[in-house]
């Protein structure tokens, strides 16, 4: 017989294959949030250049006292393409001041390997403390949930003729915090953390910028209209679920920043079988918003239909 493990590296997205299941504590129900996994960690580039003194130590003084990173040995601390980034070759701490985006990353540490064992309220506790750290009001916390993942194992026969599956069993767990401000949801802000078993940060993730005041009026303008005669778009093969006006930004790793206000609209399947929910982005009129890029995309020059005929014009 041959054993096949299922793992799906996604922390957040609904569940539409058998494999490794992420689930909310409590509850089986899927939600409308982001597919995205932790960002991984960018070794520096040719182009980074040595931070300063002074600024180095502030990082490390953070890096000590908020995330609660044990460095060891020499310390790399570099400034590369508006990250700063410290690594001693096992612990890397990336931050974008820009964004402010933080990420961490224990190359020892291993998502397969055993987890932090203490209780969700423990987990919470540890994010709370983070933010709070940062400087982030308890007040713009909109949630704190601990995410259960699951591994189940499928086995195969020699003949490949028969299959079975065994029942999930309990994996790691991810610590996910999500972001208002005066109540309006910011769709990218999170905290996203795993701890391994001793308590110290594996791999987190934290994007969460300041707000705009002319984003912030933005959104007064559109829960306005959300709340006159606002259509919805219908869709052939969904449903509207949810209608609710937030705030997108740039994502934590990117190279711009971007914000803006959106009408996010949730739509379910009429299918029972397909569990991915539609999400669209829209301005007043109902017309899509364009989404925070990550980053600047430069046109390459458009070259000469006919480059021989152009040359024999410059004799």
């Amino acid at each position: 017989m041959r054993r096949f493990h299922f793992i799906r590296p996604s922390l957040l997205a609904p569940i539409l294959i058998v494999g490794s299941l992420t689930v909310h504590v409590g509850c089986a129900s899927q939600g409308a949030t982001d597919d995205r996994s932790h960002s991984s960690v960018m070794p520096p580039s040719s182009e980074a250049k040595a931070l300063g003194p002074e600024h180095e130590r502030s990082l490390r003084d953070l890096s000590e006292k908020v995330f609660g990173i044990k460095w060891s040995g020499r310390v790399l601390a570099v400034s590369d393409r508006g990250f700063e980034i410290l690594t001693d070759q096992v612990t890397t701490l990336s931050y974008r001041p820009t964004g402010n985006a933080f990420f961490v990353q224990n190359s020892k540490t291993s998502l397969s390997q055993p987890s932090f064992d203490g209780s969700d309220g423990d987990y919470i506790k540890r994010g709370n403390a983070i933010l709070a750290g940062l400087g982030i009001e308890a007040s713009e916390i909109a949630e704190a949930k601990v995410l259960q993942h699951f591994v189940q194992v499928g086995i195969v026969d020699a003949d490949g003729k028969n299959s079975r599956l065994e029942p999930p069993k309990k994996d790691r767990r991810t610590l996910l915090i999500t972001r208002a401000v005066n109540g309006v949801p910011v769709f990218n802000s999170r905290l996203i953390m795993d701890l391994d078993p001793s308590g110290q940060i594996a791999s987190l993730e934290i994007t969460w910028p300041k707000i705009s005041p002319h984003v912030m009026e933005k959104v007064k303008l559109l829960q306005k209209a959300a709340r006159a005669d606002f259509k919805v778009p219908e869709q052939q093969f969904a449903e509207l679920e949810a209608v609710e006006v937030g705030i997108l930004h740039s994502p934590a790793a990117s190279f711009v920043d971007e914000q803006t206000a959106a009408i996010r609209v949730i739509y379910h399947s009429k299918d029972p079988n397909i569990g991915k929910k539609a999400v669209a982005y829209l301005d007043e009129t109902g017309q899509q918003v364009p989404i925070p890029k990550t980053m600047e995309v430069r046109e390459l020059p458009k070259s000469p239909r006919n480059p021989n005929r152009q040359n024999e014009n410059l004799r």
